[in-house]
């Protein structure tokens, strides 16, 4: 996370992760702390109530590396890797557009975005 934060060009002023165990309550929420970063948790079980984190993990992460876990040793220090790539790609290259609607005429939804 330290690694995350020295990329980033800007203040990070709030933290958002969904309830998932990776996210790890007590180190990252001292992590978050020691650097003066809000993180507020989303209330479990309770699907969209942090749409930004859920939207990135479909659109990003599981396209990359698949829905499959990857939890040996090995797996993590290429995922490491991949990431560290991955970053550049998705900050600086790739719009971001938020799902405003999606729009049902039937069998077909036409979906619309907000301005990237």
């Amino acid at each position: 996370m330290a690694s995350c934060l020295r990329r980033y060009p800007g203040r990070v002023l709030s933290l958002h992760s969904d309830n998932g165990s990776e996210s790890a309550p007590g180190h990252l929420t001292r992590f978050c702390i020691a650097r003066g970063i809000t993180f507020p948790r989303s209330r479990p079980y309770q699907g969209n109530d942090n749409p930004h984190v859920e939207e990135k993990n479909n659109s990003v992460i599981r396209t990359f590396v698949g829905y499959d876990p990857h939890d040996s040793q090995g797996e993590e220090g290429l995922l490491n890797r991949l990431y560290q790539a991955l970053h550049l790609l998705v900050n600086w290259f790739l719009l971001s557009q938020k799902l405003l609607r999606g729009d049902r005429t039937g069998r077909h939804i036409t979906k619309v975005y907000d301005n990237a």
